[in-house]
């Protein structure tokens, strides 16, 4: 993937100190960031995220008028679609608190800077923005109904992209998660989150699996026959743990495509399993018994006991990326992973790791002995034809900078 172009970004710096203001400025404009306001009122920062808006905006939580938490809070009501970096010098577990509330809020974090600011680690944080982050939204006003995406699933309308999950020992490429997008004919690539909850709602989801499961199918066999196996993951709505016929419908769907079911990952996450564990239990037990790998999303999150996780036949537990990105700097984090580690091992399961964003990202999740891991560090998602081009990138990439690394530098 082409590097982003610095000059192009546009930052918006809040922060209450003049002082503070005019050192950001001119460190970033030293690192190439040329598109730079500042300001030093939390609801002036918001009026100017109106027009011309920004892609980044860093701001400190300790504010008079308007503090960061506040300011979070605004930025989610105004549909704020940038990326943000928390620059503060109040102590640790409230950075923490503040980073899980921006992601609560759906916002994207580039990550945390403590002060006194130094430009590397500015440069390092910003570094991991790209324009695929923030795709744009549709415009503003515009709904998608059931039968716009009922119409958007028979028109072909809904394509994969596929994000690489790479061993962490020996860089190789092992799979990919499978992520659905829309691309609408007049607003571009739409993402999930704006089509996903009506499908749920009025029971399209059931077509739009299908749907995905079919094509990851097909690219997989695809891709085995140009001699590249992969293991391809399947986000699987919640509503498809009541509905005992799901697993036959799988092994059939890839019977037809002559793909063992070892290379096909469906992941679900534990909140709907309390609602029916005896439907849900028979699902996902008759689905490994076919031969199908199964992942437990956003793991570190989930509602489920111990003892419910011992009773449920996964192969994987996926580590969310609220649990990883920007923990390397964090000792709560690591004691979290370590026990995440310990809970795989104990298990005999893979633990994955989701949300690598940076060099150190890599390095802690490495160090924790996590197998596999995904995260825009590696490579964002991207359509099937790309991945072939991206990988001998990468496997050049890795050998030059990563697979003598120690963690040590």
């Amino acid at each position: 993937m082409a590097p982003t172009d610095k000059s192009s970004v546009r930052i918006l710096a809040l922060d209450d100190e003049p002082l503070m203001l005019e050192f950001l400025a001119d460190t970033l404009g030293a690192l190439g960031y040329t598109q730079v306001t500042t300001c030093s009122s939390g609801y002036r920062a918001l009026s100017l995220l109106e027009a011309p808006g920004a892609d980044i905006v860093l701001f400190d939580l300790k504010m008079p008028e308007l503090d960061g938490l506040q300011f979070i809070r605004h930025l989610k009501g105004r549909d704020f679609i940038g990326s943000v970096v928390l620059v503060s010098g109040v102590d640790e577990r409230i950075v923490q608190s503040s980073e899980q509330l921006v992601r609560s809020y759906g916002i994207d974090i580039l990550g945390s800077i403590s002060k006194p600011v130094h430009p590397e680690e500015l440069d390092r944080v910003l570094a991991g923005w790209s324009p695929e982050r923030n795709a744009p939204a549709p415009e503003a006003g515009s709904a998608y109904t059931a039968a716009e995406i009922r119409a958007a699933i028979a028109a072909g309308e809904l394509v994969n992209f596929y994000q690489p999950k790479v061993d962490l020992a020996t860089g190789e490429l092992t799979g990919a998660e499978v992520l659905v997008r829309w691309r609408h004919p007049v607003n571009g690539l739409l993402s999930p989150s704006m089509f996903i909850s009506t499908a749920e709602h009025h029971e399209i989801i059931e077509d739009l699996t299908v749907n995905v499961i079919t094509q990851t199918l097909a690219q997989a066999r695809l891709w085995k026959e140009a001699g590249l196996p992969l293991d391809l993951s399947v986000n699987v709505s919640t509503n498809w743990l009541s509905d005992l016929q799901f697993p036959d419908l799988v092994e059939d769907l890839a019977r037809r495509v002559n793909i063992a079911p070892r290379h096909l990952l469906l992941e679900v996450s534990g909140g709907r399993l309390m609602e029916d564990i005896r439907a849900g239990l028979e699902i996902l037990a008759r689905l490994r018994l076919m031969g199908f790998g199964l992942s437990l999303d956003a793991f570190g999150a989930s509602s489920l006991s111990l003892g419910q996780l011992r009773s449920i036949p996964f192969t994987e537990l996926k580590v969310g990326r609220s649990l990883i990105t920007g923990a390397w700097k964090n000792r709560n984090a690591g004691a979290a992973l370590g026990s995440s580690m310990t809970l795989g091992q104990q298990l005999g399961v893979c633990v994955s790791a989701e949300g690598v964003e940076t060099l150190e990202d890599w390095r802690f999740v490495k160090a924790a002995g996590c197998r596999l891991c995904q995260g825009f560090f590696v490579a964002p998602p991207m359509r099937a034809e790309e991945l072939t081009e991206w990988l001998p990138v990468w496997r050049k990439r890795y050998l030059a900078e990563l697979a003598n690394d120690s963690g040590d530098a």
